[in-house]
């Protein structure tokens, strides 16, 4: 029997164009079928989800109640904390967020010329079949990031610059993880399952 992961990518009214277009790429994986919900619609039918159901928290704890109730528990990964890019996963659950703050924008961008130009390789290991998938992802996020990162502190105060940095911070955080642990926490329900028979 084939195996369908479901992804479900809960998201404040911010991220969901983001969340529309990585739930859009990654129904396109073998064997993942993906959809989007709002923080409310999750809050309103939680109960109801499946157990075997992956879901994706977009937004800092202060965007994104679910992501700071979460997060207290999840094994973190911080492909960057100096850039602001922060992202942490636990069996069926993922947060990925950016942390927005003025002090980390010129880390920030030299992390993401660094992954421009092949600096940082995004992941090591493409050996599961699922990573051919995520890589693309990953791909058409960072095509996502782009020249308003080089006129972000022109014309904006400073809530706004916050905000246009944490959006482009959480872009690149989902890229690292889509392209780097995805395919990793897909398995890890599975893993424990084995381990519990």
């Amino acid at each position: 029997m084939f195996k369908s992961n479901r992804i479900l990518i809960v998201a404040p009214p911010q991220y969901l164009d983001l969340s529309r277009t990585i739930s859009h790429e990654i129904s396109k994986i073998d064997g993942c079928v993906s959809k989007v919900w709002d923080v409310k619609t999750y809050l309103d039918n939680e109960l109801k989800t499946a157990n075997k159901q992956y879901v994706i928290f977009i937004g800092n704890p202060e965007e994104n109640v679910l992501s700071k109730d979460y997060l207290a528990v999840m094994r973190t990964e911080l492909p960057n904390n100096d850039a602001g890019i922060f992202y942490a996963f636990n069996d069926t659950k993922a947060i990925v967020f950016g942390d927005g703050k003025i002090e980390q924008v010129q880390e920030f961008k030299k992390f993401y010329k660094a992954i421009k130009n092949g600096e940082v390789l995004i992941d090591e290991d493409s050996s599961n079949a699922n990573d051919v998938g995520s890589y693309f992802v990953a791909a058409v996020l960072l095509g996502l990031i782009g020249t308003g990162l080089m006129f972000l502190f022109k014309f904006y105060s400073k809530k706004r610059k916050e905000e246009k940095l944490r959006k482009e911070q959480t872009k690149i955080a989902l890229a690292l993880f889509l392209s780097g642990q995805f395919h990793k926490w897909l398995n890890i329900q599975d893993e424990a399952t084995v381990e519990n028979v």
